[in-house]
């Protein structure tokens, strides 16, 4: 069984895929709706993870404010990657009940999203431990 989806600006612009085709898209949109979910109830668990210890600071001694800066800012910026997941998950679901390419392209534009900007991140992670590993050497070399 194949499905046509159909782009309503353009004529000629019809894709066909197949059934096995269709069962992987709507495999890949249910695990990236489990995935984005959880990833927004952990990031909300730990924003009051976070709330707990700033507040508890008086009671238990939790950690300062500038000790919690950087945490809450790598938080806020995995908000993003996840949005973009479940963006991927409810237009996906759409262009299959609707058999319009349009939405199944921009379903993929945000999974592409997604894929960059966590490449971008793992990026930028291997270069700041690149930099501290540099930085321990230089420090324990006497420099």
């Amino acid at each position: 069984m194949t499905q046509n989806l159909t782009d309503p600006g353009s004529e000629n612009q019809d894709m066909t895929l197949d059934q096995q085709a269709l069962t992987n898209i709507s495999g890949a949109r249910k695990w990236s709706l489990f995935l984005s979910i959880a990833g927004f109830i952990m990031i909300g668990f730990t924003f009051l993870a976070f709330l707990v210890m700033a507040f508890g600071r008086s009671f238990l001694g939790g950690i300062g404010a500038m000790e919690m800066i950087p945490a809450l800012v790598l938080l806020l910026i995995y908000i993003i990657p996840i949005y973009y997941l479940y963006q991927f998950s409810v237009l996906s679901k759409r262009a299959l009940a609707t058999s319009q390419a349009y939405i199944l392209s921009d379903a993929f534009k945000y999974l592409k999203k997604h894929y960059m900007f966590m490449g971008i991140l793992l990026i930028i992670a291997l270069a700041l431990n690149v930099v501290l590993i540099l930085l321990q050497m230089t420090m324990m070399s006497g420099f």
